[in-house]
């Protein structure tokens, strides 16, 4: 009996040990977020390296949808919805809500540190 309670118990002293090692150590998140609240973009100007993630989510009462001067556009964003890109080029995306077009916000891209 004492080896099946000693078989029992090892593997429970290793998970835990596995989940905190897992946990201690996340990886860096590659994401960005920017709200949509009070009529603007918060914050109006972001700045990523290739291959991050902007992710705008509307926490206004009234739809907004994004409209990038390169053309890029997002569905029309009820409240609670959101719109994520990844940018794989370096470069500056200025944006607007195609709704409400005194709303203004840009993206700048820079290359991947070496």
């Amino acid at each position: 009996m004492a080896f099946l309670i000693f078989g029992c118990a090892q593997p429970q002293a290793s998970s835990p040990n596995t989940a905190g090692t897992s946990a201690s150590s996340p990886p860096p998140s590659p994401e960005k977020t920017v709200s949509i609240k009070g009529f603007a973009f918060n914050p109006a100007a972001t700045t990523v390296n290739m291959g991050m993630t902007v992710t705008w989510t509307n926490e206004d009462s009234v739809p907004h949808a994004l409209k990038f001067d390169d053309g890029t556009a997002s569905p029309v964003l009820s409240t609670g919805q959101s719109y994520s890109r990844t940018f794989d080029k370096a470069g500056d995306y200025p944006y607007i809500c195609s709704i409400h077009t005194s709303m203004k916000g840009s993206v700048k891209v820079i290359g991947a540190v070496n």
